[in-house]
Protein backbone atom coordinates (compact mmCIF):
# COMPACT_ATOMS: atom_id res chain seq x y z
CA UNK A 1 0.00 0.00 0.00
CA UNK A 2 0.72 3.34 -0.73
CA UNK A 3 -0.09 6.79 -0.19
CA UNK A 4 0.60 9.19 -3.48
CA UNK A 5 -0.24 12.79 -4.41
CA UNK A 6 -2.79 12.40 -7.14
CA UNK A 7 -1.05 16.25 -7.99
CA UNK A 8 1.91 15.42 -9.10
CA UNK A 9 2.64 16.16 -13.18
CA UNK A 10 4.05 12.57 -13.34
CA UNK A 11 1.67 10.77 -11.79
CA UNK A 12 1.01 7.84 -14.16
CA UNK A 13 5.31 7.48 -14.61
CA UNK A 14 5.06 7.62 -10.69
CA UNK A 15 2.40 4.83 -10.22
CA UNK A 16 4.54 2.24 -12.70
CA UNK A 17 7.28 3.03 -10.31
CA UNK A 18 5.70 2.07 -7.62
CA UNK A 19 4.23 -0.92 -9.13
CA UNK A 20 7.53 -1.99 -10.34
CA UNK A 21 8.63 -1.92 -6.46
CA UNK A 22 5.54 -4.33 -5.34
CA UNK A 23 2.85 -2.00 -4.18
CA UNK A 24 -0.25 -2.83 -5.26
CA UNK A 25 -2.61 -0.65 -3.71
CA UNK A 26 -2.99 3.12 -3.11
CA UNK A 27 -4.61 4.79 -0.29
CA UNK A 28 -7.16 7.81 -0.81
CA UNK A 29 -8.96 10.01 1.34
CA UNK A 30 -11.85 13.31 1.69
CA UNK A 31 -9.83 15.24 3.78
CA UNK A 32 -6.00 15.16 3.55
CA UNK A 33 -3.69 15.40 0.70
CA UNK A 34 -0.20 13.11 0.52
CA UNK A 35 1.84 16.01 1.82
CA UNK A 36 -0.96 16.32 5.06
CA UNK A 37 -2.43 19.06 3.38
CA UNK A 38 -6.40 19.83 3.96
CA UNK A 39 -8.26 19.27 1.35
CA UNK A 40 -10.35 22.67 1.16
CA UNK A 41 -13.49 20.64 -0.02
CA UNK A 42 -14.11 17.44 1.17
CA UNK A 43 -17.26 16.59 0.27
CA UNK A 44 -16.46 16.93 -3.60
CA UNK A 45 -12.75 15.34 -3.10
CA UNK A 46 -13.74 12.93 -5.46
CA UNK A 47 -14.77 15.50 -8.02
CA UNK A 48 -11.33 16.84 -8.27
CA UNK A 49 -9.45 16.64 -12.12
CA UNK A 50 -6.57 15.38 -9.77
CA UNK A 51 -8.42 12.49 -8.01
CA UNK A 52 -10.39 11.89 -11.28
CA UNK A 53 -6.84 11.32 -13.39
CA UNK A 54 -5.87 8.72 -10.36
CA UNK A 55 -9.26 6.67 -11.03
CA UNK A 56 -8.70 6.84 -14.53
CA UNK A 57 -4.73 5.61 -14.15
CA UNK A 58 -6.28 2.87 -11.43
CA UNK A 59 -8.24 1.44 -14.16
CA UNK A 60 -5.51 1.45 -17.01
CA UNK A 61 -2.86 0.63 -14.92
CA UNK A 62 -4.89 -1.99 -12.76
CA UNK A 63 -4.22 -0.44 -9.33
CA UNK A 64 -6.33 -1.06 -6.37
CA UNK A 65 -7.93 2.06 -5.08
CA UNK A 66 -8.50 1.91 -0.94
CA UNK A 67 -10.87 4.38 0.32
CA UNK A 68 -9.61 5.58 4.38
CA UNK A 69 -13.43 7.13 5.04
CA UNK A 70 -15.60 8.19 7.94
CA UNK A 71 -19.58 7.13 7.11
CA UNK A 72 -20.79 10.66 5.98
CA UNK A 73 -17.97 9.71 2.81
CA UNK A 74 -19.10 6.61 1.60
CA UNK A 75 -21.90 8.18 -0.63
CA UNK A 76 -19.29 10.10 -2.56
CA UNK A 77 -17.74 6.91 -4.05
CA UNK A 78 -21.36 6.48 -5.44
CA UNK A 79 -20.87 8.64 -8.76
CA UNK A 80 -17.03 7.45 -9.24
CA UNK A 81 -18.29 3.51 -8.53
CA UNK A 82 -20.85 3.62 -11.12
CA UNK A 83 -18.43 6.05 -14.20
CA UNK A 84 -15.40 3.19 -13.13
CA UNK A 85 -17.02 0.04 -12.99
CA UNK A 86 -14.02 -1.63 -13.41
CA UNK A 87 -11.62 0.29 -11.02
CA UNK A 88 -10.78 -2.02 -8.00
CA UNK A 89 -12.01 -0.84 -4.74
CA UNK A 90 -11.22 -1.68 -1.27
CA UNK A 91 -13.05 0.55 1.55
CA UNK A 92 -11.06 -0.20 4.93
CA UNK A 93 -12.17 -0.55 8.17
CA UNK A 94 -16.16 -1.14 7.17
CA UNK A 95 -16.46 2.62 6.10
CA UNK A 96 -16.45 3.15 9.44
CA UNK A 97 -20.08 2.61 9.71
CA UNK A 98 -21.55 2.60 13.20
CA UNK A 99 -23.40 -0.39 14.17
CA UNK A 100 -25.86 1.34 15.72
CA UNK A 101 -26.68 4.01 12.52
CA UNK A 102 -28.85 2.28 10.41
CA UNK A 103 -28.31 4.77 7.94
CA UNK A 104 -24.69 4.55 7.67
CA UNK A 105 -24.73 0.94 7.52
CA UNK A 106 -27.09 1.18 4.82
CA UNK A 107 -24.51 3.71 3.17
CA UNK A 108 -22.23 0.84 3.11
CA UNK A 109 -24.51 -2.19 1.71
CA UNK A 110 -25.52 0.06 -0.82
CA UNK A 111 -22.12 0.18 -2.75
CA UNK A 112 -22.08 -3.52 -2.83
CA UNK A 113 -24.15 -3.43 -5.86
CA UNK A 114 -20.69 -2.18 -7.10
CA UNK A 115 -18.91 -5.58 -8.43
CA UNK A 116 -15.47 -4.18 -8.14
CA UNK A 117 -15.78 -2.37 -3.86
CA UNK A 118 -15.02 -4.63 -1.40
CA UNK A 119 -15.23 -4.30 2.43
CA UNK A 120 -11.97 -4.28 4.68
CA UNK A 121 -12.96 -6.51 7.97
CA UNK A 122 -10.57 -4.51 10.22
CA UNK A 123 -10.21 -2.15 13.01
CA UNK A 124 -11.98 -4.55 15.47
CA UNK A 125 -11.03 -2.48 18.55
CA UNK A 126 -12.60 0.60 17.45
CA UNK A 127 -16.29 -0.25 16.69
CA UNK A 128 -18.98 -1.43 19.90
CA UNK A 129 -17.35 -2.61 22.65
CA UNK A 130 -14.06 -2.54 21.46
CA UNK A 131 -12.76 -5.35 23.52
CA UNK A 132 -11.94 -9.27 22.71
CA UNK A 133 -14.14 -11.54 21.56
CA UNK A 134 -15.95 -8.54 20.03
CA UNK A 135 -19.34 -10.47 19.36
CA UNK A 136 -21.16 -7.45 18.98
CA UNK A 137 -19.88 -7.00 16.20
CA UNK A 138 -21.65 -10.02 14.74
CA UNK A 139 -24.95 -7.79 13.26
CA UNK A 140 -22.39 -5.91 11.32
CA UNK A 141 -20.24 -9.06 10.11
CA UNK A 142 -23.26 -10.69 9.23
CA UNK A 143 -24.86 -7.41 7.33
CA UNK A 144 -21.69 -7.10 5.49
CA UNK A 145 -21.21 -10.57 4.67
CA UNK A 146 -24.49 -11.57 3.34
CA UNK A 147 -24.67 -8.49 1.16
CA UNK A 148 -21.22 -8.15 -0.41
CA UNK A 149 -20.62 -12.01 -0.06
CA UNK A 150 -17.38 -13.39 1.64
CA UNK A 151 -15.54 -13.46 -1.55
CA UNK A 152 -15.57 -9.61 -1.47
CA UNK A 153 -14.56 -9.52 2.20
CA UNK A 154 -11.04 -9.23 3.70
CA UNK A 155 -9.36 -9.28 7.11
CA UNK A 156 -7.15 -6.28 7.77
CA UNK A 157 -4.62 -6.34 10.66
CA UNK A 158 -4.41 -2.63 10.95
CA UNK A 159 -1.11 -2.43 11.71
CA UNK A 160 0.06 -1.64 14.53
CA UNK A 161 -2.97 0.20 16.10
CA UNK A 162 -5.06 -3.18 17.06
CA UNK A 163 -2.57 -3.83 19.49
CA UNK A 164 -3.77 -1.41 22.43
CA UNK A 165 -5.73 -1.35 25.19
CA UNK A 166 -5.91 -5.42 25.52
CA UNK A 167 -6.77 -5.97 21.94
CA UNK A 168 -4.14 -8.10 19.73
CA UNK A 169 -3.98 -9.66 16.72
CA UNK A 170 -4.75 -13.27 17.53
CA UNK A 171 -8.30 -11.65 18.84
CA UNK A 172 -8.64 -10.17 15.81
CA UNK A 173 -7.95 -13.51 13.78
CA UNK A 174 -10.20 -15.72 16.30
CA UNK A 175 -13.40 -13.72 15.33
CA UNK A 176 -13.28 -14.96 11.81
CA UNK A 177 -11.64 -17.94 12.22
CA UNK A 178 -13.74 -19.12 14.63
CA UNK A 179 -16.35 -16.86 16.11
CA UNK A 180 -19.30 -15.69 13.87
CA UNK A 181 -21.70 -18.37 13.68
CA UNK A 182 -22.86 -18.14 10.28
CA UNK A 183 -19.34 -18.10 8.67
CA UNK A 184 -18.72 -21.53 6.86
CA UNK A 185 -15.09 -22.76 6.40
CA UNK A 186 -15.16 -21.48 2.73
CA UNK A 187 -16.55 -18.15 4.16
CA UNK A 188 -14.04 -18.02 6.47
CA UNK A 189 -10.87 -18.79 4.53
CA UNK A 190 -12.16 -16.26 1.64
CA UNK A 191 -12.44 -13.54 4.44
CA UNK A 192 -8.96 -14.18 6.05
CA UNK A 193 -7.33 -15.65 2.49
CA UNK A 194 -8.40 -15.77 -0.69
CA UNK A 195 -10.29 -11.98 -1.43
CA UNK A 196 -6.51 -10.82 -0.49
CA UNK A 197 -4.86 -13.20 -2.64
CA UNK A 198 -6.61 -12.80 -4.96
CA UNK A 199 -6.84 -9.09 -5.58
CA UNK A 200 -2.89 -8.39 -4.05
CA UNK A 201 -0.99 -11.31 -5.32
CA UNK A 202 -2.06 -12.72 -8.77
Amino acid sequence: MAIVDERRDDLADHLRLLKRAGVRGIRIGPTRYADRTLVKDPDNWLKAAAMRKLWKLATDQDWILCPLISAEFLPTLEPMLTEFPDTKIVIDHFGHADAEKPDEIQALLKLARHRNVHVKASGFYKFGDRKAPYDDLSPLLRHVTETFGPQRIMWGSDCPYQIQNDNTYQAAVALIESGLEFLDAAARMAILRDTATRLFFN
